[in-house]
């Protein structure tokens, strides 16, 4: 969550470049949030159908939810149009009014809102949680009768979709759905596959785990050198750390092709399997020093995910009209800054009472 935040700030160069990547790596914390958030409908809500047997009661909850967040993204949705139009009325910071909404005036920008076609800011993603969680409901029904099968198919079909056939809708409704229901695969099998794991002996389990998080550091490795490195200044360690200030863009036509292309590169889904296993053991890892230490913010942040997220999706608009890129240091300062306010809104009582998680 800390990852997502500061991406949307998108104030570099920080010190926190050096572990969100400035927001330009193969893969970022959007991915894994979509996928981490198909695991717990997957792990609750299925672990929920296996005992009742029964799909309405777990249905109504989903539908609920679904409800929860479309409203949630119509409201804060039309807040962000208008912060955003207000800024531009006082000329403060770099906004167009063609940026926000449609030239048919505002009526129909917020119409367009409400129809799932149209959004502004950060919190408009909620709109695809919206539709994730009804479709939460059949996914389910396929695991609970062993046909994980056609899960793995729908996600290879979202994935490639909007590459055979042009419809009048917002094409990452399928990128991200991707994500989403291998999450759901994943969540609802994490107790089979954790069971079987924890059957095999040390050695493998070790093995598995180091060598996973290899990957993991190789992958990034080569994602770092083709973005960031550059010879003549990385000479040396303040070289090599200064290379992050600098997007190089190399092998532009292979990465922004099969990898980047407004994160539908083909192989961005493929690139996040393969480095997703490194980051859940590197997690389980450093399990218990994260919560002795860090759980104050990111566990807060986690326990209170939704709320962080329209939290710091609002408040991200007031940063960006005087948040500009100074320093190295400036640039940090206004980030644990933007951190810190998150984190303390998200505990007042009466945006607890009005965006509950």
């Amino acid at each position: 969550m800390i990852v997502i935040l500061i991406d949307h700030l998108n104030i570099y160069p920080s010190i926190f470049q050096y572990i969100t990547g400035r927001g330009q790596m193969w893969v970022t914390a959007a991915e894994g949030f979509f996928f981490i958030s198909g695991a717990m409908v997957g792990l609750i809500r299925g672990s929920q159908y296996l005992k009742d047997k029964d799909i309405f009661p777990i249905a109504k909850k989903l539908l609920n939810r679904s409800w929860k967040l479309y409203l949630y993204y119509v409201f804060f949705t039309i807040l962000s149009v208008l912060i955003a139009l207000l800024l531009i009325k006082f000329n403060l910071g770099t906004l167009k009014t063609e940026e926000v909404m449609t030239a048919k005036g505002i009526s129909r920008t917020f119409w367009n809102i409400v129809q799932l076609s149209a959004g502004y800011g950060y919190v408009n993603f909620l709109k695809y949680y919206a539709i994730y969680m009804i479709l939460s409901i059949p996914l389910l029904w396929l695991l609970k009768n062993k046909m994980w099968y056609l899960i793995i198919g729908l996600a290879v079909v979202s994935w490639f979709e909007p590459r055979l056939a042009i419809f009048n809708f917002d094409n990452l409704f399928f990128y991200w759905f991707s994500y989403f229901a291998l999450g759901t695969l994943f969540g609802f099998y994490y107790d089979k596959i954790k069971s079987i794991f924890l059957k095999k002996s040390g050695l493998v389990q070790q093995s598995t785990s180091w060598l996973s998080i290899g990957v993991l550091f190789l992958v990034f490795g080569i994602n770092w050198y083709i973005n960031f490195f550059d010879v003549k200044k990385s000479t040396n360690m303040i070289g090599f750390l200064k290379s992050f200030s600098h997007y190089q863009w190399k092998l532009t036509d292979f990465t922004e092709t099969w990898l980047y292309n407004n994160r539908t590169g083909v192989m961005r889904l493929a690139i996040f399997l393969l480095i997703a296993p490194g980051l859940f053991f590197i997690f389980k890892k450093l399990e218990s020093i994260i919560k002795r230490r860090l759980d104050w913010i990111i566990g807060e942040f986690g326990r209170n995910s939704l709320r962080t997220f329209i939290v710091g999706g609002i408040s991200v608009l007031l940063f960006k009209f005087w948040a500009v890129d100074i320093t190295f240091i400036y640039n940090s300062l206004v980030s644990v800054l933007y951190l810190y306010l998150v984190l303390k809104i998200i505990n007042i009582s009466w945006i607890k009472k009005f965006i509950s998680n």
